[in-house]
């Protein structure tokens, strides 16, 4: 039901966190939109659609096979490694959670529906587009860089205002920056920078504290508060350290300069319907981490990229995230330009609503798919052999590290889990999947056994 008061805002957006898979929205009887990807959040224009009182909302989904354009045909690699499981082979063409047909360690059980939240949200004058924030520490000296792009939503006359940033420390001290602004038509991006005198750093579990700051940013205008966006962040640096040795490179997270032991495993969805996952068993499951002194988490990709609460848990806890993004275990169709717009807008959206949490270390490409280029679906042939099974790669080579350099600088991409050197799998560079010698050993008396781990001298066994 609207109110006269609602409909005078000069933007009115449905958003969708969570449509799963391929949603029509109509407003009042009219289809609006026509969603793909249930990865990440729709947004909805529905001012012009929306009356004053009663209106009707109606989304229709699919699980989305019939939008694949060979659902029996298809190529799975996971078909072939895990048998029946993967229960249809066109997956890898859609945007949707792989393991929801089957892994080896899920029975097929493919979510239908709206799988996260719903909002009507509007906006007048001006909002705040995007927010982007880096800490680069020095010489014992911590400055917080922070962009922000400001929207003016008028269709053509410039807009003026006010720009509010503010950082509270944990200790309750505040400083502010406040500047007036003139917006024209568009995107105005806005540049302030704070030196944060005695600062709290954060750091990963074990290795001391996660203190939290709070970043409020808010435009007005002569009316009064126009908009608001409020995170906590952790001040960090993080990186990767490839440096030679006498042997390979070495492979170590670094957070505030200090190497990481990066004790973990690998997370996938809590649940095979992962609409029911609330914030009170993340909550447990992260205290779990926590307190069996796990440093790291690694987001696999063959699930989804996890809700608010997830990384807001592992900020609190000190767990780093090494962030996969969602492709796993199969070639794609980056020949086709409307997966590659898909795909790139998916990493933009995904960046931008994860990149300001502490606990993130690291983005990376896919699961196991450079290893299949060299191995699974070309049997060992040279590059460039002719007709070789390729797909993905422009994917993990040009649109998400193009997207993470724009739009997440200081935070590294890697190419894939597991990636480096001459070959995925080595050892002596990069990161490594250690199956086989260990838990998937043809002699099953040498699995998870400690002397064949001690065998082990991957860099970082991901």
């Amino acid at each position: 039901e609207m109110a006269e008061e609602q409909l005078q805002e000069h933007i009115l957006e449905l958003v969708f966190d969570g449509l799963d898979f391929y949603a029509q929205v109509f407003v009042n009887g009219t289809l609006l939109a026509e969603c793909e990807n249930a990865f990440v959040p729709a947004t909805v224009n529905v001012r012009h659609a929306l009356r004053l009182g009663m209106n009707q909302l109606a989304v229709r989904l699919t699980a989305g096979t019939e939008r694949a354009t060979n659902p029996t045909t298809g190529e799975s690699t996971a078909a072939n490694i895990y048998g029946n499981r993967q229960a249809f082979k066109g997956v890898s063409e859609l945007r949707k959670p792989q393991f929801s047909y089957g892994w080896d360690w899920v029975d097929a059980l493919p979510n239908i529906g709206i799988w996260r939240g719903v909002r009507l949200v509007g906006y007048s004058h001006q909002r705040i587009r995007d927010v982007r924030t880096e800490t680069v520490l020095s010489d014992g000296a911590c400055l917080l860089h922070v962009d922000v792009d400001v929207a003016n939503l008028h269709p053509w006359a410039e807009q003026t205002g006010r720009l509010t940033v503010s950082l509270t420390a944990p200790t309750g001290q505040l400083v502010q920056a406040v500047d007036d602004l003139s917006v024209p038509v568009g995107i105005t991006r806005k540049h302030v920078s704070f030196a944060v005198d005695d600062p709290h750093l954060w750091w990963p579990n074990g290795m001391g504290e996660q203190p939290l700051y709070d970043l409020n940013i808010q435009v007005e205008n002569a009316t009064g508060h126009l908009d608001t966006w409020q995170r906590q962040i952790g001040l960090r640096t993080v990186g990767i350290d490839r440096s030679p040795l006498p042997e390979g490179r070495r492979f170590v997270i670094q957070v505030n300069g200090e190497d990481v032991f990066c004790r973990g495993g690998n997370w996938i969805p809590a649940d095979a319907i992962i609409a029911r996952v609330d914030a009170a068993k993340i909550e447990a499951l992260i205290e779990n981490a926590r307190e069996a002194n796990l440093t790291m988490l690694r987001i696999w990709g063959g699930g989804v990229y996890e809700a608010d609460a997830f990384y807001e848990a592992c900020d609190r806890k000190g767990i780093l995230v090494w962030q996969d993004f969602m492709f796993a275990c199969h070639t794609y169709p980056d020949d086709r330009d409307d997966f590659c717009h898909n795909v790139r807008l998916e990493a933009e959206m995904a960046i931008r609503r994860l990149r300001h949490h502490a606990c993130i270390a690291l983005w990376c490409g896919n699961n196991e798919n450079l290893q299949g280029f060299a191995s699974w679906w070309n049997k060992g042939r040279s590059f460039p052999a002719p007709d070789m099974q390729l797909g993905g790669h422009r994917v993990y080579s040009e649109i998400l590290p193009e997207a993470c350099l724009a739009l997440d600088p200081s935070r590294p991409y890697w190419p894939g889990s597991p990636a480096g050197g001459d070959d995925p799998l080595s050892e002596i560079d990069g990161d490594c999947h250690w199956w086989g010698p260990g838990t998937m050993n043809a002699d099953i008396s040498r699995r998870y056994r400690d002397e064949v781990y001690d065998e082990c001298r991957s860099r970082f066994v991901s």
